[in-house]
């Protein structure tokens, strides 16, 4: 997805922080992790959905089963966790640019 020209020197609303950290990969979707981390997010979230009731069809991997519920879990766990470190490091380089340019300036 393009930006434009100076979307990299604004800072970012509060509101668009939290909802980076609470759907990995959507803040880095200019990046191919963003879509890495958002696909292994999405597949472990629909995978997990028949244990709420909320799918009618027959999964292909049974939720239930400890051991498929864990990686899952390990999976969406992991996936929040790198989240987390790329958009600290995001925010700190982004950060450290801003420091740059206003020393420079």
């Amino acid at each position: 997805m393009p930006r434009p020209p100076g979307a990299a020197r604004q800072d970012r609303p509060p509101l668009y922080r939290l909802a980076a950290l609470l759907l990995p990969g959507s803040a880095l979707l200019d990046s191919p992790w963003g879509a890495v981390l958002l696909l292994a997010w999405g597949g472990a979230a629909a995978a997990l959905l028949p244990l709420a009731g909320l799918t009618r069809f027959a999964p292909p991997l049974d939720p239930a089963d400890p051991a498929v519920r864990a990686t899952l879990l390990a999976v969406l766990a992991a996936t929040y966790a790198l989240n987390t470190l790329a958009l600290v490091g995001a925010e700190v380089r982004h950060a450290r640019d801003r420091r740059r340019a206003a020393q420079a300036g």
